[in-house]
């Protein structure tokens, strides 16, 4: 069953991204994948971020979001190729329910400290045109 674009995104790769407040990720666009058409599945927990969407090229004013710890956010059809980039992370942004959860860890200062400080944000793209793309990868339907 489709749901959103009512396109089919086979998982092949993920990025892992850590953000720490002080941190910045310049304008860019992904487009290391065979097929570019298919979307960008990206998936935010911790701090908050403010994230830049611009258009075709870097002199096309960009559109400021907010995301915030569990959004997601799918970028497909003319989005794909589009500019973006995250220009701040907020600190302290964290929402109380996992701050509240990491102080219970039964881990040491340092290791809570790096979670209630940092930003993850995971991507997941299908990397191959659909025919070369191996059976047993995910597919998400987004």
């Amino acid at each position: 069953m489709s749901r959103g674009t009512g396109q089919e995104v086979r998982g092949e790769a993920a990025i892992l991204n850590y953000f720490r407040p002080d941190d910045v990720m310049c304008g860019h666009v992904d487009k290391a994948e065979e097929d570019l058409t298919k979307a960008i599945v990206s998936i935010s927990v911790g701090q908050t971020a403010i994230f830049l969407l611009g258009g075709e090229t870097h002199d096309e004013a960009p559109v400021a979001l907010y995301i915030r710890s569990g959004d997601v956010v799918i970028m497909g059809g003319a989005a794909r190729t589009c500019v973006h980039g995250v220009p701040r992370v907020i600190a302290e942004s964290i929402p109380d329910f996992i701050r509240d959860d990491i102080q219970e860890w039964e881990s040491s200062q340092e290791v809570k400290e790096f979670f209630l400080e940092a930003r993850v944000n995971i991507n997941v793209r299908q990397v191959r045109p659909d025919g070369g793309a191996p059976t047993e990868s995910p597919t998400l339907s987004v």
